[in-house]
């Protein structure tokens, strides 16, 4: 893809004689102030989310002048109409083509980190209105909003048929938060805290790999905790969340989708959000790995897949980087993979063997990728693991060869995750 007036360069074969890795470079102090520019830039276009939702069909965002619903089709806006009881600044969860609830909090514009995990980001101002403690509901895409709750909700979670809640205590109660979870809409909540409380701050939720419709809660007190209610009730089992992380490995190989801490995150427009796959979270690491072509292929044969390394930066402000690969080859490139059988799999080198391996080598490439821009090539999966057992493969594609650079010229090593895809193995 190409921005007009920002030309992607085409691909160049390096000399033989030139054995220096050149850095994947990151211009910071351009590319932080094009998102100033940006900002400041008049048009609804221009607007930065705050909290975004995505369903089948639709997208529902929400940002400091509105509510706004698009087309995954059109990958067009429209404005959205709201209860004026759903001041701006509130955030959205759920499905824009199904169940779509909204919730917001006195004093405080809210803003999406990603689904569950919501912070106040700065405090409300006239333009926002007035705000309470509410939880509306939409039903379908045309459907009216109704107000379904005046719990004192801070996260909210949609994990198949149940809302879960992280709310305020109870004035004069022993808690400082309460957990809720809701089966019908958020009517009725029951109660899940602990009698004697957490003892942790509770920062957020997500839905619960290990156990199908529940949520596991993201917990601090010094380091963090990973909580876990096995059959939905009071009792909670708590574990660091390195050993947690560290432990599921054996049966989840899939790191996080993006890319390392330490590269600059860019938070998604109305003008952005279509071209860089910001899905269902308004923020996102400025690099980005997407996987993309044919989803079926034989037994014991070719798997070629069409990889996409993303620039999420702004178009026209002069930040750049270069992807660095060899040429045809795949030492930069690894694959964790869930097999039909149920075996979970890690492909490939660690990145400082990938960075050896290019700098080994006398036939690699640099191509420089324009802010906005995007840089792909295919890549053959079956050179990374063979795909023999007929069935769904869960698999994930990992690029480890690149350098982010800081402001002071230091580098280190980047480690790219795609989102984890289905590959049908017939």
């Amino acid at each position: 893809m190409s921005n007009a007036g920002e030309p992607v360069p085409a691909m160049t074969r390096q000399s033989p004689s030139r054995r220096v890795l050149p850095p994947l470079w990151i211009l910071i102090p351009p590319f932080v102030l094009a998102v100033g520019r940006a900002v400041a830039a008049a048009g609804p276009e221009s607007e930065p989310i705050t909290s975004v939702a995505v369903g089948s069909r639709t997208v529902f965002a929400v940002t400091r002048s509105g509510f706004h619903q698009g087309s995954l089709e059109s990958r067009a806006w429209a404005a959205a109409t709201v209860p004026v009881s759903m001041a701006r600044g509130g955030a959205v969860v759920g499905d824009p083509d199904g169940e779509l609830y909204g919730w917001t909090v006195p004093g405080v514009v809210l803003e999406s980190v990603s689904p569950g995990m919501h912070v106040g980001a700065s405090a409300r101002t006239a333009a926002d209105g007035e705000a309470e403690f509410a939880c509306h509901r939409r039903r379908g895409v045309g459907g009216p909003w109704e107000r379904v709750s005046n719990e004192s909700i801070d996260q909210l979670l949609v994990v198949g048929t149940h809302l879960f809640a992280i709310a305020r205590a109870v004035p004069g109660g022993a808690n400082t938060q309460r957990v809720l979870r809701s089966a019908d809409g958020g009517r009725f909540w029951a109660d899940l805290t602990p009698r004697e409380g957490f003892g942790l701050m509770l920062l957020g939720m997500r839905p619960d790999p290990d156990h199908p419709g529940q949520a596991c809660l993201l917990g601090n007190g010094i380091r963090n905790y990973i909580l876990q209610s096995p059959d939905g009730s009071r009792r909670w089992d708590t574990e660091r969340e390195l050993a947690w992380h560290r432990n599921r490995m054996a049966k989840d190989p899939f790191a996080e989708p993006g890319a390392d801490p330490g590269v600059p995150v860019v938070t998604a427009t109305l003008g952005t959000y279509f071209r860089h796959g910001f899905g269902n979270s308004p923020k996102a690491p400025v690099l980005g790995l997407e996987v993309g072509g044919a989803r079926s292929f034989p037994a014991g044969g070719t798997a070629v897949v069409v990889v996409r390394v993303l620039h999420r930066g702004v178009v026209g402000s002069g930040a750049a980087l270069s992807v660095v690969d060899l040429m045809d080859g795949t030492s930069m490139w690894g694959l964790n993979r869930v097999t039909p059988s149920g075996k979970a799999e890690v492909f490939g080198p660690p990145a400082d063997t990938a960075g050896a391996a290019l700098r080994a080598s006398r036939d690699w490439t640099a191509d420089p990728v324009p802010s906005g821009g995007e840089w792909k090539r295919t890549l053959d999966l079956s050179a990374l693991a063979p795909f023999t057992e007929k069935g769904r493969h869960r698999v994930q594609v990992t690029y480890s060869s690149g350098r982010v650079a800081d402001p002071k010229r230091k580098e280190w090593a980047v480690r790219l995750a795609s989102p984890v895809v289905e590959i049908e193995v017939r």
